[in-house]
């Protein structure tokens, strides 16, 4: 439940649960816990705070357990960019605190930034985190 509340950004329903005592180290079938699946910052946050107590000790368990991932469709995409794709807030943004370079396309099949991509999404809140984070707002051109 409490991987379905964060995905879908319902941060009342995130609130409760944590309260409840959900455990959010739990693992999906592809291997990702709710802080990856966050939707929004909202949810990032509160899970970071209740579950790591901060975001670099979140980052870190991040980079642990990284390298075990299935993760959704990579399909020769980077981490960074089936994060984008996929509009995960969490994932995006844990990538990004552990230095994933938001300008690389190499790696990319589709050839296109991770701010393309989230321009091409249609995801306003991953255009204001990765620009956040130093993507080149000028970034190579499709």
């Amino acid at each position: 439940a409490l991987q379905t509340a964060a995905r879908l950004g319902r941060a009342d329903a995130v609130a409760q649960l944590l309260a409840a005592g959900a455990d959010g180290r739990w693992e999906d079938h592809q291997r990702l816990t709710a802080i990856e699946l966050a939707a929004t910052e909202d949810v990032f946050g509160m899970i970071v705070v209740r579950r790591f107590g901060s975001e670099a000790a979140a980052v870190a368990d991040y980079q642990r357990r990284r390298s075990r991932f299935e993760a959704p469709a990579l399909r020769g995409a980077t981490m960074l960019a089936a994060a984008v794709s996929h509009r995960f807030y969490g994932w995006t943004r844990l990538e990004l605190s552990g230095s994933a370079d938001p300008d690389r396309v190499e790696g990319n099949a589709s050839g296109m930034t991770a701010l393309q991509l989230a321009v091409v999404n249609g995801w306003a809140d991953g255009v204001a985190l990765l620009l956040d984070f130093g993507a080149d707002i000028e970034g190579r051109s499709c």
